[in-house]
């Protein structure tokens, strides 16, 4: 018969957190896996697609719309396109976190617990004030990336032409001065 003693109740306890936090890992690290797998299939189908709609576009496209800005469609917006698709689960999963914390700090101290759940509208306002920005410095980094892929792909197609002009040093100040932007 085991006796409920202080010792005994710790070590069932820190057994029983052990085993829950190796059940709890392997749970999620089979969803990551199976997430993976899923967006990889997801960016691969997606960029295939897209792959096939640059092919039939118009000539015109392709000449207002650099190489780079094509390379980087497909495998930026490819790839957006599985991130975004995470999003969508992930205010469900921060909420119940929420929710799961402010009960048990509640539990402890409520006085804490309050003062700590006011800050959560804060930081809310504080994701979608400065996301506006980040999402207009993302659209700048986005389209120098775009003109930086553009000339490599440019100067690259035309190595021949580069060494026998022997532009390399001129190259190499336009690729520095578009990779900093």
């Amino acid at each position: 018969k085991l006796t409920a003693t202080p010792v005994t109740l710790i070590l069932l306890a820190a057994g029983a957190s052990i085993v829950l936090y190796a059940l709890f890992s392997a749970l999620d690290a089979g969803l990551s896996w199976l997430w993976s797998v899923a967006g990889q299939r997801m960016v691969h189908e997606l960029s295939v697609a897209m792959f096939e709609r640059l092919e039939r576009v118009s000539m015109l496209y392709h000449q207002r719309h650099g190489t780079g800005d094509s390379l980087s469609r497909l495998s930026g917006d490819a790839w957006c396109v599985y991130s975004l698709t995470g999003q969508f689960f992930s205010p469900g999963e921060q909420i119940l976190t929420l929710l799961t914390i402010g009960a048990v700090a509640w539990q402890l101290n409520p006085k804490l617990a309050m003062v700590s759940l006011a800050a959560a509208p804060l930081l809310g306002f504080a994701t979608i004030y400065f996301g506006r920005k980040m999402k207009q410095r993302r659209k700048q980094s986005r389209e120098a990336e775009s003109r930086l892929l553009s000339f490599v792909h440019q100067t690259l197609s035309a190595m021949p032409v580069v060494q026998a002009f022997s532009t390399e040093r001129q190259n190499s100040l336009r690729f520095r001065n578009l990779a900093e932007d």
